[in-house]
């Protein structure tokens, strides 16, 4: 219902034990967004992501500007921040509550699966795996949220006009000193 209403998204607090999390707010058309980049990423064609199909991912979101600007100095997945690698880790063993198996999210190949990230998935989960599939999507797109606002550091917003800056003007201007 809620998260799934158009509007925005996230700018809820999450705690895990001790720690708490902030979820910046996003679009649905953001999260959409992010999510048909994920599909989009998956070169090898195994409905999941990859490491490094993860990198690609995060290097191909094209807006805002200072994100691309972030992602265009990261050659490589080992280049991205931990955090960015503790989301793939993560968002990859939701494997298990999806019912693909205890082995799916060990060692270097564990995937980031689709299961549950396309609406069509729904009809073929039973209620519990709904409910999974369903907080899973939203869980996609926080994490991307939440470590975006963590690790890349957004511009200051600019100035605008001065007060200082003068206006054109139709009156004369008068030079009160004399050059030396």
């Amino acid at each position: 219902e809620g998260a799934e209403a158009e509007g925005r998204q996230g700018a809820s607090d999450v705690s895990t034990g001790d720690a708490r999390i902030t979820v910046p707010e996003y679009s649905d058309t953001q999260c959409a967004t992010w999510i048909d980049g994920v599909f989009a990423a998956d070169a090898d064609g195994s409905n999941g992501l990859s490491e490094d199909e993860f990198h690609a991912f995060l290097q191909n979101i094209e807006e805002p500007p200072y994100v691309v600007d972030y992602f265009d100095k990261k050659d490589s997945y080992v280049s991205l921040d931990w955090l960015f690698k503790v989301a793939h880790k993560s968002l990859a063993c939701r494997c298990r509550a999806l019912g693909l198996g205890e082995g799916c999210c060990t060692g270097r190949n564990a995937e980031i699966p689709f299961l549950g990230l396309k609406d069509e998935d729904l009809e073929s989960l039973t209620p519990e795996q709904q409910k999974v599939a369903l907080e899973y999507k939203s869980d996609v797109c926080n994490s991307v949220a939440a470590v975006f606002e963590t690790v890349i550091e957004q511009p200051l917003p600019t100035m605008g006009p001065s007060s200082l800056t003068s206006t054109p003007t139709t009156s004369p201007v008068t030079v009160t000193s004399e050059p030396t």
